[in-house]
C-alpha cells in the first residue's frame, strides 16, 4: 500500500487528461503515450528493478508507480500544448 498509494494520484491525473483529449477527438496521442509508458517504462523497469536492485515484488509495484507518473507527465504535457483544440470531430 505504501508503494502504490502515491501512484494513484498520477493514475487519476492520467485518467482525467486522457479522457479530456480523447473526448476532444485526439485519440492518437493518448494511445501513443500509453504505449510509451507501458512498453518503454513499466515493462523494462518491472524486469530490472526486482533483479538488478534486488527489490523483489516491491520492484514490480514500484515500476507500475513510476510508469503512472511518467504517463501522467506526458499526458499533461500533451494537453498543455493544446493540439486537441484543433481536432475536427
Amino acid at each position: 500500500m505504501r508503494t502504490l498509494s502515491p501512484g494513484y494520484l498520477a493514475f487519476v491525473l492520467n485518467s482525467v487528461y486522457d479522457a479530456a483529449q480523447t473526448g476532444a477527438g485526439d485519440t492518437l496521442s493518448p494511445m501513443a503515450i500509453n504505449l510509451v509508458a507501458l512498453w518503454l517504462v513499466q515493462v523494462p523497469l518491472a524486469y530490472l528493478l526486482p533483479l538488478a536492485f534486488d527489490l523483489g515484488a516491491n520492484g514490480i509495484w514500484l515500476a507500475l508507480v513510476i510508469g503512472w507518473f511518467v504517463q501522467a507527465a506526458l499526458m499533461i504535457w500533451r494537453y498543455r500544448r493544446g493540439h486537441w483544440k484543433s481536432k475536427q470531430i
